[in-house]
């Protein structure tokens, strides 16, 4: 879910606006162009013939509204990157190690923040504050709460954080020995 999501962010932060700014300097403008099979006259036309070609076109339309050729190559370009790095991270042994798996992960995190914050609208200081009191609470219940109601009494935010629970290596190992990469 989440490399679809940020794809999605991905495809809006900066695929789309890449490719019209680039469609616009190079003069290019026929991809800019709504395509010709996705009119609103034409999906008006197929509708009142009925059938599923009809419907197809109308669910289309209400869905997406009029496509042009630069959303499409953005949409399957930002989706491309997300599917190679959805595969990378489940079939390297450790994804963490490659450049690309680690810059697009950073990317991505920065698209969804940036679409975040456009999307979202904070009108006075009393909605901000409320955000973050939810939030407050919010950690509390996962780190406090949810041991009471766990079958082995685990904190889920401390098994998160620590992936599988606390540390049992030497803390000072990083210190000790700095080139060891395991």
């Amino acid at each position: 879910m989440y490399a679809f999501g940020c794809s999605g962010a991905l495809m809006q932060i900066v695929i789309h606006p890449g490719l019209y700014y680039t469609f616009v300097t190079l003069k290019w403008e026929s991809p800019l162009r709504p395509v010709d099979w996705l009119t609103e006259e034409k999906v008006a036309r197929e509708s009142d013939r009925g059938g599923w070609k009809g419907q197809v076109y109308s669910c289309l339309w209400e869905f997406t509204g009029p496509i042009a050729p630069v959303d499409m190559v953005a949409f399957i370009t930002s989706y491309g990157i997300g599917a190679i790095w959805l595969y990378v991270a489940f079939t390297v042994p450790h994804p963490d190690t490659l450049p690309f798996y680690w810059i697009m992960q950073d990317i991505f995190g920065t698209c969804m923040c940036i679409l975040f914050l456009s999307t979202i609208k904070l009108n006075s200081i009393k909605v901000a504050s409320i955000l973050l009191t939810v939030a407050f609470f919010y950690d509390i219940f996962f780190v406090f709460v949810t041991p009471l109601l766990t079958k082995h009494g685990e904190s889920i935010m401390v098994n998160v954080a620590t992936t599988g629970g606390p540390p049992k290596a030497d803390p000072s190992w990083c210190e000790k020995y700095p080139n060891d990469a395991d």
